[in-house]
């Protein structure tokens, strides 16, 4: 697989930030061609006011999307785990997307899996929250009730149960991803970790490998965060695995309100290209449609400092 890929997560109904992230795409197409794919992972709705406006424009752009926590809840009307903004908003939304003339939307978030997705010959894959639909506490690994779609990774400990995960079957066996994308967090990172697999489960791990990075306000320059190479390796059954988030368009929390997404260009020789990217859009425009429907003021105010 070659050819390059936008990434957008946790639009969370904000239209003019989604806006600003697609016109900024449009400008790098325009200089190294048409993405080979558009990929969304997870929470097109939920926080926002643009509900209805940012999943018809997802949906018509072409993203391959997955369902995040808030999707679930607007289609399942089930946030009792949500806090009080995120319900609110959750009930707002639902209201924006009833009607006859609006079922479609609500019939293309129906359609979403949370599951994880991969490629079918293991390069990579993706999900909302994380590859495992269990948690972890302490040394007790249990069930969850809000699946993939409701996991955090935060922490060195989620992050590599996460990557143990991380495998797909193929006609030669199982296979240990190299590259995990996610959403979820709203905040930029990037994490790897070295493991030795033997029979498809973790049997040795190099503990001085992991490395853990979050990307703030200050890693971005003028629209441009970090960009490095990964260039995967599989040697005696080891194996560095990488778990990318992009951040968030809609509500991103790392210290700037600029809307975050990213790009990866998968080469012939194996490596991928990993490329942070943000844009400032017009906060207030979407400020004010919230204040006009009766969003939270927390969720309102939160946007412009971007935590």
């Amino acid at each position: 697989m070659e050819g390059s890929y936008l990434f957008i997560s946790d639009v969370h109904s904000n239209w003019p930030a989604l806006r600003a992230v697609l016109k900024d795409a449009r400008r790098w197409t325009e200089r190294y061609g048409e993405f080979t794919g558009k990929v969304c992972l997870g929470d097109t709705v939920g926080y926002g006011p643009y509900a209805r406006k940012c999943v018809r424009r997802v949906r018509g752009e072409g993203f391959l999307s997955i369902a995040g926590n808030h999707d679930v809840a607007v289609v399942e009307d089930g946030c009792s785990h949500f806090n009080s903004d995120a319900k609110e908003a959750v009930e707002l939304n639902i209201e924006d997307l009833k009607g006859e003339r609006r079922q479609n939307c609500m019939t293309y978030l129906k359609g979403l899996s949370p599951k994880p997705v991969f490629d079918p010959r293991g390069r990579f894959g993706f999900v909302h929250g994380s590859f495992t639909g269990l948690s972890r506490f302490g040394e007790i690994i249990v069930p969850v009730d809000y699946g993939y779609e409701g996991q955090y990774i935060t922490d060195p400990d989620e992050a590599i149960f996460a990557m143990h995960a991380m495998k797909v079957k193929t006609d030669t066996g199982t296979v240990h991803v190299p590259i995990g994308f996610v959403g979820h967090t709203h905040i930029p990172l990037h994490t790897a970790y070295r493991t030795r697999y033997v029979d498809g489960k973790p049997a040795e791990v190099d503990k001085e490998s992991l490395t853990l990075r979050y990307y703030l306000a200050e890693n971005y320059t003028n629209g441009m965060g970090p960009v490095f190479d990964i260039v995967p390796s599989r040697e005696g059954g080891w194996i560095t695995q990488h778990i990318i988030n992009f951040g968030s368009v809609g509500q991103p929390r790392n210290e700037s309100p600029h809307a975050c997404y990213g790009i990866a260009i998968f080469r012939g020789d194996g490596s991928v290209n990993i490329q942070f990217r943000s844009v400032a859009y017009p906060v207030e425009e979407t400020q004010r449609k919230m204040i006009e429907q009766g969003f939270p003021e927390d969720s309102v105010s939160r946007l412009e400092c971007g935590r």
